[in-house]
């Protein structure tokens, strides 16, 4: 805390002081007094002394005045208080003129002023300021402790500050968005000018920021079109800007350190408060996660207790459920290429999650999620009237919904939906579930990325998705396709390719050559080398089914 030399001066030992340098430099800062004892003092100040002398130490040099001058200035010193008629009789009119245009203030000091007088009067000042501004402190302190304890969120944390600095407060998110605000309803008129401000603005700007508080966040600045200051200071949770509060000055308020302080105080409380909700927000999260891994696996004694489990968690279960899971593409390996470190992955899941609970929540789904590691399980409620087909359009059109909406918020990451069948039983989501993830799995498998695919449209690749042992789906390959591959590869010849467009044209020899652009004959040369390199026979239709069988394989293992 300190003492401008303009109040100084209404304190008693200065009262009858006289200003040599008028009203220039009076509004700096005393932090301390000393008196001068030698020519060279300025290499023992820091800066905001108020320097006294009897002149003594400058007497018979007239340019080491000058020079004290100088110095005095470039160290910030508040300013230069001197006694005069004891060593020096007068100031010289350029020294005089030199303090004015440094803005340093020289004070003459009635001779009959002891030191003592002025240096205890200077710092009784200064700390009794200091003492009311710890007692102040501790005023707003209790008051938004209270504040917080009985849960007050941020409209009553802006309240509180707007009783005790008596100015137009706006609590915002870091976007500029209102999370609150704290006024009488004079201020209106210019909310939307400081949203406006606040939405481009940046934090670590340049600005007026304040010199009482060491290490000070707030920032003064000129809102435009107004005739309003606004103090800015920043809500910080965890080393990153959560929020800003934004308080107007009034012509009738003072802005000092008491104004600043409950102003920080406010931002301290409202990064409690965030901490707060966002604790209780993962442990209800946590036990909604719980309850829907419990749901999957049907771990209830009754349909009863599971309603119930559901209520206590926020979810109403109904009686049908869709299961879709999506899941973030090629994350591992736009991580890897990217060099980022395990918080890139967590943050594009957390972004994924935050997209499909805010899709939830603007359309009243009534979703249930369920987080694994790298994919999230949705539970779609539908209409248990609603038939098969009907329910398979409606969830289609919701996955192309949260699928553009997904692909918006990842930029440059694109995520895949699979579909279960129509559950009608709550009791056997596992297998909604199993053919969820089945669809998504395979899904990708044949078509990369990027996809929605439903459980009913894989296929033949249903039932290929029941083995989860690779080696016999590679070894029912290795009997059939792989032979065909390692002579297309040996004598540059296009088996593989003939027989799946042999297949694609309903094992018509002619249309198929057609769409090769090669002659009959040739065609019919292949289909026998085909025959001869895998010793099955295409005319026969169990030989036929094998390979047709050993394409598709080929398909998920590739």
């Amino acid at each position: 805390m300190t003492v401008t030399i303009r109040e100084a001066l209404e304190l008693s030992p200065l009262q009858n002081a006289q200003v040599l340098t008028g009203d220039v430099g009076l509004d700096r800062t005393i932090s301390a007094v000393t008196v001068m004892d030698a020519p060279d003092i300025v290499n023992w100040l820091t800066g905001n002394e108020f320097v006294i002398t009897s002149g003594y130490s400058v007497k018979d040099n007239p340019l080491s005045l000058e020079t004290l001058v100088s110095d005095l200035a470039k160290i910030n010193a508040a300013g230069l208080g001197i006694k005069l008629r004891r060593f020096i009789d007068q100031i010289p009119p350029s020294i005089i003129a030199l303090s004015v245009s440094l803005e340093l203030p020289i004070i003459v000091i009635p001779f009959e002023v002891p030191w003592v007088d002025i240096i205890n009067g200077i710092h009784r000042e200064i700390m009794h300021r200091q003492s009311q501004l710890i007692l102040q402190g501790e005023k707003i302190y209790r008051k938004f402790s209270m504040s917080l304890l009985e849960k007050g969120g941020f409209a009553e944390i802006s309240q509180v500050l707007y009783d005790l600095i008596h100015s137009p407060v706006l609590i915002l998110d870091y976007q500029g968005n209102r999370y609150s605000h704290g006024w009488d309803g004079k201020c209106v008129a210019v909310q939307g000018a400081v949203e406006a401000l606040m939405s481009t603005w940046d934090w670590r700007s340049e600005g007026d920021y304040s010199a009482e508080v060491e290490d000070s966040t707030i920032s003064w600045m000129k809102l435009e079109d107004t005739p309003y200051e606004v103090c800015v200071c920043p809500i910080i949770v965890e080393n990153e800007v959560n929020g800003y509060i934004v308080a107007l000055k009034l012509e009738s308020v003072c802005k000092d350190l008491y104004y600043e302080i409950a102003i920080e105080q406010a931002a301290i409380m409202c990064a409690l408060r965030t901490m707060i909700t966002f604790n209780t927000k993962e442990v209800h999260r946590r036990f909604k996660n719980r309850f829907a891994q419990d749901l999957l696996a049907w771990n209830f004694r009754d349909i009863a207790y599971a309603r119930k489990q559901a209520a206590y968690v926020g979810w109403v279960l109904r009686d049908s459920y869709s299961v879709l899971a999506i899941s973030i593409d090629d994350l591992g390996s736009h991580y890897v290429e990217r060099g980022a470190d395990e918080g890139y992955i967590q943050a594009a899941l957390e972004l994924l999650y935050k997209t499909i609970t805010q899709l939830d929540k603007a359309n009243n789904l009534e979703l249930i999620i369920h987080e694994q590691s790298d994919c999230f399980l949705v539970l779609k409620p539908q209409d248990s009237l609603d038939s098969d087909d009907r329910v398979k359009e409606l969830t289609m059109e919701f996955s192309k919904a949260l699928q553009t909406k997904v692909n918006a918020s990842l930029e440059d990451l694109t995520a895949s939906i699979g579909i279960s069948r129509f559950n009608r039983d709550i009791r056997k989501l596992s297998d909604g579930q199993k053919q969820a993830t089945s669809a998504l799995k395979y899904g990708r498998m044949l078509e990369n990325g990027n996809g929605i695919w439903h459980y009913d449209d894989l296929g033949i690749y249903r039932i290929l998705c029941e083995f989860d042992k690779k080696a016999e789906l590679q070894g029912y390959y290795d009997d059939t396709i792989a032979r065909l591959e390692v002579y297309d590869q040996e004598h540059k010849a296009e088996l593989v390719k003939t027989l799946v467009a042999y297949f694609d044209n309903d094992c018509s020899f002619q249309k198929a050559a057609d769409e090769l652009f090669i002659h009959y004959n040739t065609m019919r040369y292949r289909i026998e080398r085909i025959n001869e390199v895998t010793g099955l026979d295409v005319f026969d239709s169990n030989d036929r089914l094998n390979l047709q069988v050993g394409l598709k394989i080929g398909q998920l293992l590739n």
